[in-house]
């Protein structure tokens, strides 16, 4: 609705907005184009369901593989979640019978102690080899690992933000020589240059790019080289 007149007959497609016919032909708006109010609302249905009908042709090549896939990925998880408790209770079943045992040879053992010296001695060596198997064979504890399930398509996802940083020509240090835009080396110290050089010592190249929100990663390739860093800085530096 024509904000001055209260009348909404023609729309402005530069501004999006909706005026009067006497505003339409003003100096502010008599250079943009214009059309009526109906055919404007027809044309921006067209889009909304042409984007639409493109969201429903999406989904349905999209749904049936990532419906499969979580299927798969909860099958697989059941699998090791059945596994995970037969072995739990077999570990649980071993160690009440290792508890038996050991509180069997703990009272034998106190049997001998009240033992004459002579009977203690007898096949003692047989009994202590015995007892020291027991040890070697304690249960272990279950220490359950669920597998990681790939996130099918994320690198694809992530490619469609991809962005290719490059260096600015002017260069931090005198020993770091600009390949091209994308590349970067040290080269040898030039001892005059160094000195009567007024440029920072720091070894460093900044980048032409500037961001000032969302989220952001890198990714480099330093040729094995391990004496290396990157970062972000403010674009005053």
């Amino acid at each position: 609705m024509c904000v001055t007149h209260k009348e909404r007959k023609i729309f402005c497609e530069e501004n999006k907005t909706l005026l009067c016919l006497l505003c339409s032909n003003s100096q502010e708006h008599r250079a943009h184009r214009h059309c009526p109010i109906e055919e404007a609302a027809e044309q921006y249905r067209w889009y909304v369901h042409l984007h639409r009908e493109n969201t429903k042709a999406a989904y349905r090549m999209l749904h049936p593989s990532v419906h499969e896939e979580e299927k798969q990925h909860l099958e697989t998880l059941l699998k090791e979640r059945k596994l995970t408790i037969q072995q739990i209770k077999k570990s649980k079943a071993k160690m009440l019978q290792k508890g038996k045992q050991l509180k069997k040879d703990y009272q034998e053992l106190m049997k001998m102690c009240h033992k004459p010296y002579v009977e203690l001695f007898e096949n003692l060596e047989d009994t202590l080899a015995e007892y020291e198997l027991v040890f070697l064979h304690m249960p272990q504890p279950v220490r359950p690992q669920l597998s990681a399930q790939p996130i099918t398509g994320l690198r694809d996802e992530l490619n469609h933000f991809q962005v290719n940083i490059s260096f600015r020509n002017e260069i931090s240090s005198h020993n770091v020589v600009l390949c091209d835009v994308r590349r970067l080396m040290f080269g040898e110290d030039d001892e005059d240059e160094a000195l009567n050089s007024d440029r920072s010592n720091y070894f460093a190249a900044l980048g032409d790019q500037i961001f000032t929100s969302g989220k952001h990663y890198w990714e480099l390739d330093v040729c094995g080289s391990w004496n290396w860093a990157v970062g972000v800085c403010r674009d005053s530096v």
